[in-house]
């Protein structure tokens, strides 16, 4: 038999979002995310630092992403507070207007997945699925990469998932930055004959 909760959940039934588009969701947040590299380095350096007052039996497989996820979002508020969104479950989230929404995740493996992603509300947003009492814009994760020890960052990326396949993925600290508009050359002028100036010619003397 079948519990009544997962019957609740069917993934075919919910709406789909629109895949985000990689270069404008680059530019129109250019400031941002060339920014975002700096600010996850001073909540791992806050990170660090609280570890090492943990006793390490306190210590479990999620504390460090959770308190890294924490402390990055800390950051973020100190520069970027409107981005910023309460989910009413203890965490942020990160809205861009009304064009993106963003979730802060330490990314692993090969293909840059969020970890500690296995709630149903989780999976509907890996899928691009919303609710029908929400507002059904891509989803982007925003994060960064550790090494096996959590000793290094190994990464700054957004990412673009769709199930089991990772559509794109962002370098924080090598993206493009906008292009200057281009110089419009004037139309060619006739050119003005040159005037030399001539000397005047002196009366002579009556």
């Amino acid at each position: 038999m079948q519990r009544k909760s997962n019957t609740l959940f069917d993934i075919d039934k919910l709406v789909q979002r629109p895949i985000p588009e990689q270069r404008a969701f680059e530019l129109d947040y250019y400031d941002f995310l060339t920014i975002l590299p700096g600010k996850i380095d001073l909540a791992f350096e806050m990170t660090r630092r609280e570890m090492q007052n943990k006793p390490p039996l306190s210590i479990n497989r999620v504390w460090f992403a959770n308190t890294m996820n924490g402390n990055v979002i800390y950051q973020i508020g100190t520069s970027f507070p409107e981005y910023l969104r309460n989910t009413g479950r203890g965490s942020y989230y990160l809205r861009f207007n009304h064009m993106y929404e963003g979730y802060l995740k330490k990314l692993s493996g090969k293909k840059l997945f969020p970890s500690y992603n296995h709630s149903r509300t989780s999976r509907a947003l890996t899928e691009q699925k919303a609710y029908s009492e929400q507002e059904a814009i891509p989803v982007v994760y925003i994060g960064y990469s550790l090494n096996e020890t959590n000793e290094l960052i190994t990464g700054y990326y957004a990412v673009c998932i769709k199930g089991k396949e990772r559509i794109w993925r962002t370098d924080l600290k090598s993206i493009e930055p906008p292009m200057s508009m281009p110089f419009e050359a004037q139309p060619d002028l006739p050119k003005a004959p040159l005037v030399t100036p001539k000397a005047r010619a002196q009366k002579k003397a009556g």
